[in-house]
């Protein structure tokens, strides 16, 4: 090359134009110009790559993120929900106590009651002796009635 070439090179078009020009000038320089032309396509097609990439990783970064503070927001919940539910347990416990002991106390007493009738009257005691046996399946049927009807109402009540 001679010097003019290299003197005119900087204040022309630029690094493309004098990489053509390096092609351009022959046997040596054109191998090494040709080289330079594949690596600077090479270091774009990788800077792209690159760019890519790192575009994919800060979406990613947001999404994720994203998610972090959805699970933060479901396990507050969670814990909100789990305190609200042992609120109205330690709150409704006591009266659901208080009822079944209420109505166990009254079917006691009511079996007592009849037991003692039974006990001490000779007439309730020939009764029983002379229909007993239809007494027991009657009581039966008609504790299961009662007891299906209960049930009944508390799935009308629930819905």
């Amino acid at each position: 090359m001679r010097s003019s070439d290299w003197e005119d090179a900087f204040t022309k078009v630029g690094p493309a134009a004098l990489l053509d020009r390096v092609i351009e000038s022959g046997f040596p320089w054109n191998a090494l110009g040709t080289k330079l032309k594949a690596i600077d396509s090479q270091f774009v097609e990788v800077s792209n790559e690159y760019a890519n990439i790192h575009e994919s990783i800060e979406r990613l970064e947001g999404e994720v993120g994203g998610i972090g503070k959805k699970v933060e927001e479901i396990r507050t919940s969670q814990g909100e929900l789990t305190d609200r539910i042992r609120q109205v347990v330690r709150e409704e416990l006591p009266a659901m106590q208080d009822r079944w002991l209420i109505a166990t106390g009254s079917l006691v007493l009511v079996l007592v009651g009849i037991a003692i009738s039974v006990i001490n009257s000779k007439v309730a005691r020939d009764l029983l002796a002379q229909h007993g046996v239809w007494f027991g399946p009657v009581l039966v049927v008609v504790s299961m009635g009662i007891y299906w009807w209960a049930c009944r109402r508390r799935k009308r009540e629930n819905e």
